[in-house]
């Protein structure tokens, strides 16, 4: 067999998982000891193929990258060819990576987020874990009140603002502090001085913080406006 080009994926993949003969596996290494190419392409698909094997619970951010990178990879390579054959080892290799992926793919936070007309159901509002809490104005905003419902059981947090001033150039941005101090934001639409906003996530339940910032339209990454309103939730 002679290899008048690089070596396919296919190829080196079954290379490493000894899933070809002798007779081929001797001519692959002839060609991967003059090809500098394959010998890179190799040395990734070692890396890569070993993490697979060793890897307990989920992939590290840096393996996520490499995953993405090799199946971006994979299928560039399968485009590129208008017939390919897909070996038993290729196959595992992929479907192990695919399934790392959707792993860690799967333990980013999912979150549901419902504004103003949108809010068909509110039955939250009357289950007993619920909590009603007021929110607290601050200087310059007293016009504002509301409540917020949470119940940490459900993970739903439902919160209704009234005496909101709309502003040409400003949006108010509510901000959700855990208690590992991570941030998560969203729009406060306003329809006739009123937000209602019905939030669902798991990271409800370890909630400390909500407030309320003027910030510019659009929303910002971090506060940087005035705030507007606060309510503790650091009940147990």
């Amino acid at each position: 067999m002679n290899f008048n080009s690089h070596l396919t994926e296919e190829k080196i993949i079954d290379y490493q998982l000894g899933n070809l003969d002798m007779e081929e596996t001797a001519q692959i290494k002839e060609h991967l000891d003059t090809c500098p190419t394959c010998q890179s392409h190799l040395e990734n698909w070692k890396d890569l193929l070993l993490d697979v094997q060793h890897v307990e619970n989920e992939p590290s951010p840096q393996m996520y990258q490499r995953l993405q990178q090799s199946i971006a990879n994979t299928k560039g390579s399968m485009k590129q060819k208008k017939k390919y054959w897909v070996f038993p080892g290729f196959a595992t290799a992929v479907c192990l990576i695919m399934i790392l992926f959707t792993i860690y793919d799967s333990k980013e936070p999912t979150y549901q987020v419902m504004h103003n007309d949108s809010i068909k159901n509110q039955e939250m509002v009357t289950k007993p874990q619920t909590k009603r809490l007021t929110i607290i104005p601050v200087k310059d905003f007293e016009n504002l009140h509301g409540n917020v419902w949470v119940n940490k059981e459900t993970n739903e947090l439902l919160i209704e603002v009234s005496g909101i001033h709309d502003q040409a150039d400003k949006d108010y941005q509510l901000w959700m502090l855990d208690q590992d101090n991570h941030l998560e934001s969203e729009i406060l639409f306003v329809q006739n001085g009123t937000a209602k906003i019905l939030y669902r996530g798991e990271n409800v339940r370890n909630l400390q913080m909500i407030k309320a910032s003027l910030e510019p339209r659009g929303g910002s990454s971090e506060p940087t406006g005035p705030d507007t309103f606060f309510v503790p939730v650091n009940y147990n």
